[in-house]
């Protein structure tokens, strides 16, 4: 039924309340739901059944593949709902392994209202749902919540993205989608959010490869699409997702920037064996007998990151690994890659972390 067939029902003399649920096929489920077109009509069938009891007037009907809506006609306005939507919600908990419903109502709506408005309403509170593995039940009261609407590469984030990115290093890579979820958990964010986020990624990896060479791009076509983003309910889902967009890409930087160039194979390996010394552009161009000026635009266009950042990256991924080690003082990590100041160790790394060296050590030191 499309929209204005629903519409005509609602003109009757009783007031209504919509209630809406979305529902999530798992993997398993979801291939025998599509052989058999079956798994919303059954669901529809239940769902029905409930609301007649105790309203004999409700209309069910299945409104797109995975959605269901019921129309409720309530002779009193005052009708609790709430022991029908908990029984709803009980029953489907149990059949969790196969399926997750999201479901949702809206305000009680006298005799005759717009049925469009009240329908957009509804499914606004459906965007609450969280990324938890369980039904969900989005009650009338329930706050907004989360950071919705954030766009979640800010500035600062983007420009660490784009330096890791251009590094190669998948473990680089890793920490940040790992640190960026930790973000919003912490935010509460709700399921729209991660994909907001996923989107985000998405389009940064796709203007960065607008700017990498076809040969550094040529393995990224094989990246799962976003849309796979809708059906996730749950955080590892996620991690597996940025790590299947990101490793081609990230294998096609490092076999760019791994055919033996001299130069940066030169650069790459001084940092590695003086990361404890005071490392600049001038030194280094001065020991390869080049201009810093070629040296720096030489680097960044065969590493697609500049000689600072590439640096700082560096320093900032071995302090990680030299903090697992609980017998080093924060001032001895800090010294061993390079910062005579402990200080401004601490501020370089909480601005490529988002928290300070012993915030990290504390979350992930064994």
């Amino acid at each position: 039924m499309n929209l204005k067939e629903i519409q005509e029902l609602t003109d009757t003399s009783l007031p209504y309340v919509v209630v809406v649920y979305q529902v999530l096929f798992k993997d398993a489920f979801e291939h025998y739901q599509q052989k058999t077109g079956k798994g919303s009509y059954y669901l529809r069938v239940y769902v029905d059944n409930v609301w007649r009891q105790a309203f004999p007037d409700a209309v069910t009907i299945q409104t797109e593949p995975h959605q269901i809506l019921t129309l409720l006609f309530l002779p009193d306005p005052e009708a609790d709902l709430a022991p029908y939507m908990q029984r709803l919600l009980q029953v489907f908990s149990v059949d969790r392994d196969s399926y997750l419903v999201t479901m949702a109502h809206g305000a009680v709506q006298p005799a005759g209202a717009d049925f469009t408005a009240a329908y957009e309403q509804v499914q606004e509170r459906l965007k609450l749902r969280r990324l938890v593995d369980e039904t969900q039940w989005i009650r009338p009261d329930a706050p907004d919540g989360g950071a919705r609407g954030e766009r979640y590469l800010k500035a600062m984030w983007e420009q660490e993205f784009q330096t890791r990115l251009m590094s190669g290093s998948e473990e680089g890579m890793q920490e940040w989608v790992r640190r960026s979820l930790d973000q919003l958990e912490k935010k509460q964010a709700v399921a729209s959010d991660y994909r907001q986020f996923a989107k985000d990624v998405a389009g940064e990896l796709d203007k960065a490869l607008r700017q990498l060479p076809a040969a550094a791009s040529a393995d990224a076509g094989g990246r799962p699409p976003l849309e796979e983003t809708r059906r996730f309910y749950c955080r590892a889902q996620y991690e597996r997702w940025f790590t299947d967009l990101l490793h081609p890409v990230l294998q096609g930087i490092r076999r760019k920037t791994e055919d033996h160039d001299p130069i940066t194979s030169f650069v790459k390996e001084y940092m590695c064996t003086h990361l404890d010394e005071d490392i600049n552009l001038d030194m280094i161009a001065d020991k390869l007998n080049i201009t810093s000026g070629y040296l720096s635009t030489y680097f960044k266009e065969k590493t697609g990151v500049n000689f600072s950042d590439y640096l700082n990256d560096l320093r900032i991924r071995t302090a990680k690994e030299l903090l697992q080690n609980l017998d080093l003082r924060i001032q001895d990590v800090a010294a061993r890659v390079g910062y005579r100041n402990v200080n401004s160790f601490i501020r370089m790394f909480k601005r490529h972390a988002g928290i300070t060296p012993g915030e990290y050590r504390r979350k992930y030191a064994s």
